[in-house]
């Protein structure tokens, strides 16, 4: 699920934090390891996958098993991009 605020604070002197909440999805027999990578782009509202990983949970006739991870990405403002996201370890979807 996406989930894109973000927190006006104290007017226009400070402009608050932009968060966007994001959980990927990958299918292998065993955990994979965390994800690196992706970025956000808070102005374009671009979301960049990791490599490997899918923002859409795999269906289908796969035997194996759905892995999910999930990033808060963040910038002071409405815009910029954050591209050093800390993904969580991958956990059963």
């Amino acid at each position: 699920m996406f989930r894109a605020f973000w927190n006006w604070l104290f007017g226009k002197k400070n402009p608050g934090i932009s968060l966007y909440e994001v959980k990927i999805f990958k299918a292998a027999k065993r955990r994979p390891r965390a994800p690196k990578g992706g970025y956000y782009d808070f102005g374009k509202e671009v979301f960049k996958c990791p490599a490997g990983w899918s923002p859409i949970r795999p269906v289908g006739a796969s035997t194996d098993t759905v892995w999910a991870s999930q990033a808060l990405f963040e910038v002071q403002g409405d815009r910029g991009r954050d591209s050093k996201p800390r993904w969580s370890k991958p956990v059963r979807a």
